[in-house]
C-alpha cells in the first residue's frame, strides 16, 4: 500500500533536502520533524473589458508554495541543523526540497508504518529560506522552525519503481 493514498498519517511525511547536485539529487531527510506543512496559493489577475460587462474575467497569475517545518533536532546522519539553515539564509542560497513520504529504512526501524512506494506522488522544487527560529526552553528539547518559499516552479512527481 502506498504511503500517500487513503488516510495519511502526518508522521509518515517528511521534508527532504538535496545533498547531491541539481542534475543528480540525493534526498536526505532534513529534520526530525514534529510537524510540517505545505501551502499553495495562486494570485488572481483581473481583466475588465467592454465584453465582460459588470463581471471581471479572472486568470491565474503568480503561484507560490510555502513549506513550514517544526523540528526537534536534525535527522540522524544528514548534518542539517539550525546553524546550517541560518548560514544558507544569510547567504541567500536556494535549497532544493522534496515534500514526500518516509524512506523504507524508517519502517524497518519502527519510526513509521508506511514508506514511500512506487506510484506515490511528491512535490519538489527550489526554495529560499525566509524564516529560521530556535526555541530553547529549560528542561525540554531545543526546537527550531523554518519557512521556505519557492523560487521558480514546484513540480508534482511520481516515485518510480525500482
Amino acid at each position: 500500500m502506498a504511503a500517500n493514498t487513503g488516510i495519511i498519517d502526518g508522521g509518515d511525511i517528511l521534508v527532504y533536502l538535496n545533498t547531491g547536485t541539481k542534475q543528480t539529487p540525493v534526498w536526505s531527510p532534513a529534520f526530525h520533524c514534529t510537524e510540517c506543512s505545505i501551502e499553495h496559493s495562486t494570485e488572481l489577475r483581473t481583466r475588465k473589458t467592454k465584453d465582460t460587462g459588470k463581471s471581471a474575467q479572472k486568470r491565474a497569475g503568480e503561484q507560490t508554495t510555502t513549506i513550514n517545518v517544526s523540528a526537534l533536532a536534525t535527522y540522524p546522519g544528514t548534518g542539517f541543523n539550525y546553524f546550517t539553515l541560518r548560514e544558507k539564509q544569510i547567504a541567500g542560497e536556494e535549497v532544493m526540497l522534496k515534500y514526500s513520504g518516509r524512506p523504507a529504512a524508517d519502517v524497518t526501524a519502527g519510526a513509521c508504518e508506511l514508506a514511500e512506494a512506487a506510484g506515490d506522488k511528491y512535490e519538489k522544487g527550489n526554495f529560499i529560506i525566509t524564516k529560521v527560529s530556535r526555541n530553547d526552553k529549560k528542561g525540554e528539547d531545543a526546537t527550531m522552525t523554518a519557512t521556505f518559499e519557492n523560487s521558480l516552479a514546484v513540480s508534482v512527481e511520481t516515485v518510480s519503481g525500482s
